[in-house]
């Protein structure tokens, strides 16, 4: 299991089973969150919440697979480019 390309996958399969491509996202964000009881902490994008985020190229709303096209890594407070990686 490849960490990422698993999870892009799986966001792939629920829009294919009939989510939304918004509904799969959810899915693996605010979701878990409101099932672990910590949505006031993670889960959205809001200010004073903690958050790890990617900054895509192409919007994943129009296709799931859109979610592949990450430019921009944003972890532990640091932005990562991918092409430099």
């Amino acid at each position: 299991m490849v960490p990422g390309h698993s999870l892009h996958r799986e966001l792939e399969l629920y829009v294919k089973a009939g989510f939304t491509p918004m509904e799969a996202i959810q899915a693996a964000t605010l979701v878990p969150a409101r099932a672990l009881r910590m949505e006031s902490e993670v889960g959205t994008v809001e200010k004073g919440k903690r958050a790890d985020l990617i900054i895509l190229d192409a919007n994943p709303l129009e296709n799931i697979s859109n979610i592949r096209t990450v430019r921009t890594v944003i972890a532990g407070g640091r932005a990562y480019q991918c092409a430099a990686l």
